[in-house]
């Protein structure tokens, strides 16, 4: 029997928004680190166009109670300030 893991939040997330690019939608960035955790798990990978989910990833992602396909899963960008730009 395989070891338990348990994910943290942002592991969560960030399977969330790789199985949501998978998907075809619009989703903002990923935190190396996070990505980089879930490589190590063998629930994401790399490849030259960016992260990507495996399926290893999409059932992990299914057990945690996630969703493959969320809608209004986009992170946002932090908006420019102007104020400051010269």
């Amino acid at each position: 029997r395989a070891a338990e893991v348990t994910f943290s939040s942002g592991q969560i997330d960030t399977l969330r928004n790789l199985a949501g690019r998978k998907a075809g939608d619009d989703v903002g960035w990923v935190k190396i680190a996070r990505a980089r955790e879930l490589t190590d798990l063998g629930l994401a990978a790399r490849s030259r166009s960016g992260w990507r989910i495996t399926i290893a990833g999409e059932a992990a992602l299914g057990r945690a109670g996630g969703t493959i396909r969320a809608a209004c899963a986009t992170l946002p960008f932090r908006p420019l300030d102007l104020s400051t730009t010269p």
